[in-house]
């Protein structure tokens, strides 16, 4: 090799095939590591232009800049308008469980009538045999003094 040819550090022709490949991906690793360090941006994942340039930013992909500032207000209300549709989703499944629970309380209380109500017509079902027996006693004495 001539001393004009240039000859990249990883494609040494004295280095292996995977020294080589193990090479590459430190230098894309290392890469990706200084970006992320020296560049805020990447950490905010937004653009160049509108982050660090004009300290703007395009909140919803509509075209719309508006300031980091607006963006987190918004993205605040937001969270805030999340919290209370949670809050009002809690207090609707506490009154549900309230009227499953009163629900329960009627059920029972039904269940007792409906109880008392069979014992009231077994207590009348045995009235009317007692009285049938009692008619038929009569009915027999009178066909036989007949």
């Amino acid at each position: 090799m001539t001393a004009m040819q240039k000859i990249h550090p990883t494609q040494s022709p004295k280095i292996s095939a995977t020294r080589q490949e193990k090479m590459r991906k430190s230098a894309h690793i290392f890469a990706i590591i200084t970006a992320v360090i020296f560049t805020p941006h990447v950490l905010a994942d937004e653009p160049i232009k509108n982050e660090v340039v004009t300290n703007k930013c395009d909140l919803n992909g509509d075209g719309q800049v508006r300031g980091i500032k607006e963006r987190i207000c918004e993205e605040k209300r937001e969270i805030a308008q999340f919290d209370k549709n949670i809050a009002q989703s809690k207090r609707e499944i506490v009154q549900f469980d309230k009227n499953i629970a009163q629900s329960k309380r009627e059920i029972v209380q039904l269940d007792k009538e409906i109880q008392q109500l069979i014992e009231d017509i077994r207590e009348n079902v045995k009235k009317l045999i007692h009285l049938k027996n009692s008619l038929l006693r009569e009915v027999t004495i009178a066909l036989s003094t007949i």
